[in-house]
């Protein structure tokens, strides 16, 4: 039941940092659209740390899975930071300098973001 209360907290804090502090238009706009991988890593990162603080023994894995996932989410930050510079705004008008790097970054991205879920469900034996 705490694992189900964390994630939904995570999931509300999300939801309302979307609408509280999302920009209107423009480079900002795109940046936060591209930012959800990164938000889905830090819900697999805090998943990782719940299912740790519930385990009554101590799992060989758990150490490293969350210096594992912790990687995950630096190296998908890196992502995010370099698409983000591949976008520039010219008076109100957002230029992609490479379209199908962008694209192939996000979907790096959205694999990492799935592995860091899947990662303490594999290993930790999380119920999510």
């Amino acid at each position: 039941m705490t694992l189900a209360l964390s994630l939904m907290g995570i999931v509300l804090f999300l939801i309302s940092k979307k609408f509280m502090l999302s920009a209107e238009s423009g480079k900002a706009l795109w940046s936060s659209y591209l930012e959800v991988p990164v938000d889905a890593n830090l819900i697999g990162f805090m998943l990782g740390i719940a299912t740790i603080s519930q385990m009554a023994t101590q799992n060989k894995y758990a150490s490293i899975t969350i210096l594992g996932l912790i990687l995950l989410m630096q190296i998908s930050i890196l992502i995010w930071k370099y698409s983000c510079s591949l976008m520039s705004e010219r008076n109100g008008t957002v230029y992609f300098s490479n379209p199908k790097r962008i694209m192939m970054f996000t979907v790096l991205n959205v694999l990492l973001a799935c592995s860091a879920i899947y990662l303490p469900i594999a290993l930790l034996g999380a119920k999510p």
